[in-house]
């Protein structure tokens, strides 16, 4: 078990995952300019960088941009460094609910609105039926109900360790 002064807060590991998501995204979308990619396509490629991003910055340095920002440093739980195959499977982890939810987000978009030119009039009226809306709208509650809970169970376990942690048998302390 850690000191609690060692373990880094949720609300500053939030702001750490944040940043990196501000960084993988304004990256992607400076590389990606003028390509036609689909939602569900956008946000898959998103995915895989930010799982490749994440398990090689923290195999080789055990920090993210976003945590070396704020002072923050992902350790192995048990003796020894962290593996590449630890970090690869953390990332995965961690991300998977967070680009889980937008490719659900994305692939529940009702065809009416998917389907709609970008040359047309904004002020045209589009009608979507209650079905699309009513699956539109359980995505978004249910990924928000999960983000809280993982933000909860991080906040609630001795250790600070969210369920990525756990599961890659990882801590995250400060380093300032």
């Amino acid at each position: 078990m850690l000191l609690q002064n060692e373990i880094a807060s949720v609300w500053r590991r939030v702001l750490a995952t944040v940043l990196d998501l501000v960084i993988l995204h304004l990256g992607l979308s400076i590389v990606t300019r003028g390509m036609v990619w689909s939602f569900e396509g956008m946000w898959l490629v998103e995915f895989a960088v930010a799982v490749f991003y994440s398990g090689l910055l923290l195999g080789m340095r055990g920090q993210t941009l976003g945590k070396m920002a704020l002072g923050l440093r992902v350790i192995q739980a048990g003796d020894g460094g962290l593996g590449q195959g630890q970090t690869f499977k953390r990332a995965i982890l961690k991300w998977l609910p967070v680009y889980g939810v937008l490719i659900l987000f994305a692939v529940s978009i009702p065809e009416e609105l998917r389907n709609r030119g970008v040359q047309r009039e904004m002020i045209e009226q589009v009608e979507i039926d209650a079905g699309s809306t009513m699956l539109y709208s359980s995505v978004m509650l249910v990924g928000s109900g999960l983000w809280l809970f993982l933000l909860h169970s991080a906040r609630r376990h001795p250790d600070g360790q969210a369920l990525h942690d756990r599961l890659a048998n990882t801590y995250v302390l400060k380093t300032i």
